[in-house]
């Protein structure tokens, strides 16, 4: 019907604007309505070809799909700057599926000195972390340690408990920040990292 509409109102300007005004208006209508749809197909072709990437640093196991997860097009480019970098040592803020591959990627570079430390300050995840690690056994080249969230009055913020963190751990070639989840229910969730 709207298109119908346009095609008149083009005919009463000009008889040969129908079909072009009809055209357009259409166009533009449906660009409107599924644009949201559009994006949302790209973000999910561009997650596949990611999945399809790191499939042999899975090695056959899932990768969860759900918020709190490191997305795989930003674990593609994570692994892509581990193995273009080659850092020494790696400290991630919230564990999952992105620490087991990274992992992974530490251990095909050359050196046996290299190495990731997660935090995680969910205990049950520390432990699933941990245990998924050990199975891969790539216990040697990561480590998850148990972070709670705590209250720090010299920031006036809440972030993980850095006294989980060893003290010869560091210095850090590279800090990968996904946690604590955030987004619209805490927007300064990760304001700690500063």
């Amino acid at each position: 019907m709207i298109v119908s509409l346009a095609g008149t109102l083009g005919a009463l300007w000009r008889p040969e604007a129908a079909i072009v005004c009809s055209i357009a208006f259409a166009t533009a209508y449906i660009a409107a309505i599924l644009g949201n749809d559009f994006s949302i197909l790209r973000i999910a072709v561009a997650e596949q070809e990611a999945l399809t990437v790191l499939a042999p640093l899975r090695e056959g196991e899932l990768y969860p799909l759900n918020p709190a997860t490191l997305p795989p097009e930003n674990t593609l480019t994570v692994c892509q700057q581990i193995m273009y970098r080659r850092p020494k040592k790696i400290l991630e803020i919230g564990s999952g599926s992105s620490t087991l591959l990274m992992a992974r990627c530490l251990g095909l570079l050359e050196g046996a000195d290299r190495s990731i430390l997660s935090l995680e300050h969910v205990a049950y995840w520390q432990e699933d972390s941990a245990r998924k690690i050990e199975h891969a056994g790539l216990g040697h080249v990561a480590q998850v340690v148990h972070a709670p969230i705590r209250e720090y009055k010299e920031i006036s913020s809440r972030w993980y408990d850095i006294a989980a963190i060893p003290e010869d751990a560091g210095p850090f070639d590279l800090v990968l920040v996904d946690g604590p989840e955030g987004g619209s229910k805490d927007p300064l969730a990760r304001y700690g990292v500063f």
